[in-house]
């Protein structure tokens, strides 16, 4: 009787043994909370442990986005103001992140955030490679790899931070409108770009072209759109749209 007990509880294990190999049983993935916290600002979460844009998550500007299906701080509309939403169709949007905004407001100017927000060099990228952001922004350029790095652009007035090490962070205070080729003198092979417009109402579209800017105050206005591969006179296009007040204003941008 002992014996035939034994051998059934040995059988038992065995048989749970094989359960966890078939169902692939593994130890938890590591958890992106750390790499999560990188991500600049409101406008970004994570995915697969890598920050990317979160068109839902564009408007918040209170800090309380976690990155879910639904941003806390759009809820909170401000009075005469409206949400901007549509679709850029183009064969780029796809593969290359694509920054719409409303170009300008007359007789307005647009404070930055009172906090820099964070661009991080790692695994020889710049993280997040396409970052838009309001004129008057201060960029913190960090760097998470084991050697040095360096931040430079060639466009508008020009800089070159220099070189600095691992856990280090340099910053550049971004005051003029206009794209920004952000490169690495170390590392060619890295790219990336800071997006600077004169207002605070801008997205990154989706990989489908869908885009959302909430509180843009009502009115009419000019919106433009930038991604890397789009040729100067679409860069330069000009597309009209009406916000109304507490009203949602729905527009196809085909540049």
């Amino acid at each position: 009787m002992r014996t035939a007990l034994v051998m059934a509880l040995v059988l038992t294990w065995s048989l749970s043994q094989a359960r966890a190999q078939e169902t692939g049983d593994k130890k938890p993935a590591a958890s992106c909370e750390k790499q999560e916290s990188r991500c600049p600002g409101v406008w970004y979460t994570s995915e697969n442990c890598r920050c990317k844009p979160n068109p839902r998550c564009q408007a918040c500007r209170c800090g309380e986005c976690t990155g879910g299906d639904k941003c806390p701080c759009v809820e909170k509309v401000r009075k005469g103001t409206g949400t901007l939403t549509g679709t850029i169709s183009h064969k780029t949007v796809a593969k290359f992140p694509t920054v719409v905004y409303v170009d300008e407001i007359p007789d307005r100017k647009f404070a930055p955030p009172d906090k820099p927000i964070v661009i991080d060099q790692k695994n020889k990228v710049f993280s997040p490679g396409v970052v838009p952001m309001v004129a008057g922004t201060t960029v913190d350029f960090l760097n998470s790899d084991g050697f040095e790095h360096n931040v430079n652009s060639p466009d508008n007035e020009k800089f070159n931070l220099g070189n600095w090490g691992q856990n280090e962070k340099r910053s550049y205070q971004f005051t003029r409108p206009g794209a920004y080729t952000l490169l690495c003198s170390v590392h060619p092979e890295m790219v990336g770009y800071a997006v600077v417009v004169k207002t605070p109402y801008f997205a990154v579209a989706d990989e489908k072209g869908n885009f959302r800017i909430a509180n843009v105050p009502a009115g009419s206005w000019k919106v433009k759109i930038w991604n890397e591969r789009l040729k100067p006179k679409q860069l330069e296009a000009a597309f009209a749209v009406t916000v109304e007040e507490g009203k949602e204003a729905k527009t196809e941008i085909k540049p």
